[in-house]
Parts: C-alpha cells; sequence; structure tokens
C-alpha cells in the first residue's frame, strides 16, 4: 500500500478539468454555468487517482455531496 493515496475531483466541463477545490472562493467565480431551460443538465465530472510510493490494483471508494448555485 501506497504512504498516502487520495483522489482529485475535477470539472469535466472545463477544457482543463481543473481540480475541485471544495470550500475555496474560485469555485464560485471561475465556474462553468448550464442553461437549464430544457429542464435538464450534464454536470460531467472525472476523478484523478494519486498516490506516493507504489500501489497495487484494487477498488477506491469514494462519494461527492455538491450544491447547486444558480445565477
Amino acid at each position: 500500500m501506497a504512504e498516502r493515496e487520495w483522489a482529485k475531483l475535477r470539472d469535466g466541463s472545463s477544457a482543463t478539468e481543473e481540480v475541485i477545490v471544495a470550500g475555496n472562493q474560485s469555485q464560485r467565480t471561475s465556474t462553468t454555468y448550464v442553461n437549464v431551460e430544457s429542464g435538464t443538465a450534464n454536470l460531467p465530472y472525472s476523478v484523478e487517482y494519486y498516490a506516493n510510493g507504489t500501489t497495487t490494483a484494487g477498488t477506491i471508494i469514494s462519494s461527492v455531496v455538491y450544491s447547486i448555485q444558480y445565477k
């Protein structure tokens, strides 16, 4: 097992897939807004797995809690 392992949640709607930094003001000012006039929205995310040291194959379990900001 690696000394330290973590997963980074990334904003899949931006061209550079910026890392989502919970609680950071940039999440309000530098985010992509999605038009929901049709009644639906696609909010793409990706996850990047990081480890310091050697790792082995296995399952990573994670969860995300988010809020929606209307503009």
